[in-house]
Order: C-alpha cells, then structure tokens, then sequence
C-alpha cells in the first residue's frame, strides 16, 4: 500500500482555516473599513463630530462664562450701592455733627451776647440810683449851705443850677462810658464768634476733604477686591 504523504503543519493549519469556515461568512462583515471612500466618510463624520463636541463644549462654556460675569456684575452693582450708601451715610453723619458744631458756636455766642447785655444794663441801673441818690444827697446839701449862707432864693437857684450842669455833664459821661463799654464788648464777641467760626470752618473742611481721601482709598480697595473675586471665579471656571 503507499505511504501516506504528511503535509506540513503551516499547510495543514491553513487548509483548517480556510475549508473549514462557511466561505459566505466573509460577507457577514460589511468589511468597510477595505473600502478607501468608506473610510474617508467615516474620517470626515468623527472629525464633524469632534469639532461639534467641541463647538458644543465653548458654547456651553461661553454660556457659563456669561452668566459668571452677569452674577459678578449684579453683584459688584449690589456691593457699590451698599459701598455708596455707607459713603453717603458717612458723609452725611459728618455733616450733621459739623452743623451741630456750628449751632452750638453760634448758641454760645448768643449766650454770651445776652450775658453781655444783661451786664450793662445791670450796670447802667447801677449807675442811674447812684447819680440819683448823688443829686438829692447834693440838693440836700446845697440847700444846707443856702440856710447856712443866708442866701436869697435868686442867688440859689444860681448856685444850684450851676452844681446841676456839672452833675449832669458827669452823669452824661458816665452813661456814654457805658455804652461805649457796650459796643465795645459786642465788637469783641462779634470778633471772636468770628475768629471761632473761622477756626472751625477751616477743621470742617480738613475733616471734609480726609473723608473724600479716605472715600478715594475705599473706593479703591472696593474695585480691587471686585476685580479679585472676578479672577478668582473666571479661573476656577476656566480650570
């Protein structure tokens, strides 16, 4: 009998392959990615929709990035309000106590003025009860001399007429001593209320013009830490 003829094994293993499947089985497979026109299509559809996934993605981030700044803008328009606010708050506090200031001069001044007055006219009372006792103490006294003198009625009246004058002259002096004693005193108050004011007035507007520096630093410091937190959030979005 002849000798059975041994195949090599790469031969053996090939013939299993290919006899050993259905040959329709390799239509099963639509086997596109053979095709050259296949593949370009299914190329260009993944890079389409790459590029919509990532139109997508910034459209989504624009989005996100325009509601962060519309919060941070309604934010930093809420926090410039109660910033202003608390400016205007300030400065109408600093006001309100320099007004007070100048009410409480001018009060003090009043004071004074009355005081002043009440004084003079204190005196000029003073003054009127002692000329009056001083023209009856010397009537009383001229008319001694005239007993004592034996003078004749004409030759009195004369005589006292003439201490009358001299009486009134004095007492006319004195009465202008002390009204000028009282312009003098109203000139002098009237020029130190305007000293006073002056002084004050100018520590008014020292105080006015710090608050405005400091109003500058604030305002400052505000926008700073806006921008701050504005940075903060856009790159935490960002990341």
């Amino acid at each position: 009998s002849p000798t059975p003829v041994s195949l090599p094994q790469e031969i053996v293993s090939y013939e299993r392959e290919v006899f050993d499947e259905d040959p329709l089985d390799f239509f099963v497979d639509t086997h596109e990615f053979q095709d050259p026109d296949c593949v370009a299509f299914y190329t260009e559809s993944s890079k389409q929709r790459r590029h919509k996934a990532l139109a997508d993605l910034q459209r989504e981030k624009d989005e996100d990035m325009r509601k962060i700044e519309s919060f941070l803008e309604a934010k930093r328009e809420a926090r410039s309000e109660e910033f202003q606010s608390q400016l205007k708050k300030a400065r109408s506090v600093m006001l309100s106590k320099q007004a007070k200031q100048r009410t409480q001069l001018a009060e003090r001044h009043k004071k004074q003025v009355e005081s002043d007055e009440k004084k003079v006219e204190e005196g000029i009372k003073w003054l009127t009860q002692r000329q009056r006792a001083e023209l009856e103490r010397r009537m009383q006294q001229h008319q001694k001399d005239a007993q004592r003198l034996g003078l004749t009625q004409e030759r009195s009246a004369t005589e006292w007429n003439k201490v009358s004058f001299e009486l009134q002259s004095r007492h006319s002096h004195q009465y202008q001593q002390f009204e000028a004693k009282k312009a003098d005193m109203k000139k002098k108050s009237e020029q130190e209320l305007k000293a006073q004011s002056g002084i004050l007035e100018a520590h008014h507007k020292k105080r006015q013009v710090e608050m405005e520096e400091f109003a500058k630093i604030l305002t400052k410091k505000h926008h700073a830490a806006q921008e701050t937190l504005r940075d903060k959030l856009l790159k935490l979005h960002q990341e």
